[in-house]
C-alpha cells in the first residue's frame, strides 16, 4: 500500500466513525486511534487519562514549579519497510477547537501540558506508570512532542478536520510566566500564524531537518498529517533507551 493510499484509507473510516456523532476530543482522538489500525507500520496506543501521568518542573514560560499531568493523548509509532531505518514516534496531544483558527482567534490548551511537551523535562513516574526519565528530554527531535488540534472540517466537505504541530512550534498567549493552566496557543506557522507581545514572531517552514533526521514541524489538514507525520515515517526517530511499553529504536 503507497502513503496516499494509506492516509487516504485511514482518513476514511475517520470520517465514517466521526460521522456518528462526537462530544468532543476524547471521542475524536479514539476514532483516529481506531482509524489507524488500517494503515500498515503504525501503531498507536491510547495514554490518556489518571493511568499515564507523570510530574515535571514547569518550564520556565508556564512558571507553576511541579505539576502533575498526563504524558499524552496518543503514542503514534511508525515503522519503515525498510527494517534499517529507525521507527518514529511522537507523544500527540489532542484537543478540539469548536470554533474556526484564525490569525486573530488562537487555540486553547493545557499550559502545563505544553510544558512538558514542549520543553521536554526530565519527568517523574506516578503510580504505576514508569517511563524512563530522559524520555522526552533524552529525544532526538523536539517532535516527540506534538499537539492536534481537531477543528471544523467543512474545508474537505467532512465534519472534522486537524491542525497538527510540533509543541516547541507553539506558545502561551500570556506573558511569560504565565502562571496560569488553561489558556490559547499561538501558532509560529501558518494557519496558526499569530501575533503576540511576548514572543517574537517566526514563520517556521512545515518541515526541518536536524543533524540527518527531517521532521514534520506542521501540518494544515488531517490529510497532511497522516501522509507527512504518520504513514511516511517522518516524526521522531526512536533512538533511546526506552521502558516497558515503549518502541526501541
Amino acid at each position: 500500500m503507497t502513503v496516499n493510499a494509506a492516509a487516504a484509507a485511514v482518513l476514511a473510516d475517520f470520517d465514517r466513525r466521526s460521522a456518528k456523532g462526537m462530544t468532543g476530543e476524547v471521542d475524536l482522538f479514539r476514532a483516529l486511534l481506531a482509524a489507524l489500525r488500517v494503515a500498515p507500520g503504525v501503531q498507536a496506543e491510547e495514554y490518556h487519562g489518571s493511568g499515564h501521568q507523570v510530574r515535571h518542573t514547569t518550564i520556565r514560560q508556564v512558571g507553576l514549579g511541579d505539576c502533575r499531568c498526563e504524558l499524552s493523548d496518543l503514542m503514534l509509532v511508525s515503522f519503515h519497510q525498510d527494517p534499517s531505518v529507525s521507527p518514529r514516534l511522537t507523544f500527540l496531544q489532542a484537543k478540539y477547537e469548536r470554533g474556526p483558527l484564525t490569525i486573530h482567534r488562537a487555540p486553547k490548551a493545557n499550559y502545563v501540558q505544553w510544558s512538558l511537551l514542549a520543553g521536554r523535562p526530565p519527568i517523574i513516574p506516578t503510580g504505576k506508570f514508569h517511563p524512563p526519565a530522559d524520555l522526552l528530554k533524552g529525544a532526538l527531535l523536539p517532535s516527540v512532542g506534538t499537539f492536534g488540534f481537531f477543528v471544523n472540517g467543512s474545508n474537505r466537505n467532512a465534519k472534522y478536520d486537524l491542525v497538527y504541530a510540533s509543541a516547541d512550534a507553539l506558545v502561551p498567549v500570556h506573558a511569560p510566566p504565565a502562571k496560569r493552566k488553561e489558556g490559547r496557543l499561538l501558532g509560529l506557522y501558518a494557519p496558526l500564524l499569530a501575533v503576540s507581545q511576548w514572543y517574537p514572531l517566526v514563520a517556521l517552514p512545515v518541515s526541518r531537518t536536524i543533524g540527518r533526521y527531517v521532521e514534520a514541524v506542521a501540518a494544515s489538514s488531517l490529510d497532511e498529517f497522516l501522509v507527512s507525520v504518520v504513514v511516511s515515517n517522518s516524526a521522531h526517530p526512536v533512538m533511546m533507551a526506552a521502558g516497558p511499553g515503549f518502541a526501541r529504536g
